[in-house]
């Protein structure tokens, strides 16, 4: 070390009155501890009487819901372990439901027209694909550059994109 050890340099005598020092603290620190707690009790008791008025009213509570462990390691969705496919449906959940996948809803607005992504975001809303997302653009961007979007897209310039 570059200061060497403190320790080495003090007699016994002087780290045994160090110690008695700090130990006559400490009846002021449980004193500080309790008071603490005791704060923290009463803010919770609080907490307690907002959540169950927010319950009675039929809205959620803001406590964040515990959340289990999970499947183990390597074990397949229940719900896919059957067909013995791996990972999630084909289909977004959106298609599923009769709405259509930002794909499908980019390539209806990019066919036979150029555009930057950040015009493509709203012709997709034009298209009638409807996102609350605030990553919107990103998602957008991302779908035209994936690899599995390779043969519906094609990169026309930086940025620029158009329906193959």
């Amino acid at each position: 070390m570059a200061g060497g050890n403190v320790l080495s340099k003090l007699s016994l005598q002087e780290i045994q009155s160090e110690l008695a020092r700090r130990r006559r603290g400490l009846p002021a620190l449980h004193a500080k501890r309790r008071s603490a707690e005791g704060k923290v009790a009463r803010a919770q008791h609080t907490l307690d009487g907002i959540n169950e008025l927010i319950a009675m009213l039929g809205g959620a509570s803001a406590a964040p819901a515990k959340r289990g462990v999970g499947r183990p390691r390597g074990s397949k969705s229940p719900v896919y372990a059957a067909s013995g496919r791996r990972g999630g449906p084909s289909t977004s959940r959106r298609a599923a439901l009769g709405g259509m996948s930002l794909v499908e809803a980019l390539r209806k607005a990019l066919a036979g027209k150029q555009m930057r992504v950040t015009d493509a975001v709203s012709a997709v809303r034009t298209v009638g694909y409807n996102s609350a997302s605030p990553n919107l653009r990103v998602m957008v961007n991302q779908a035209l550059i994936n690899k599995k979007n390779k043969s519906l897209f094609r990169k026309i310039s930086r940025g620029v994109y158009t329906a193959a």
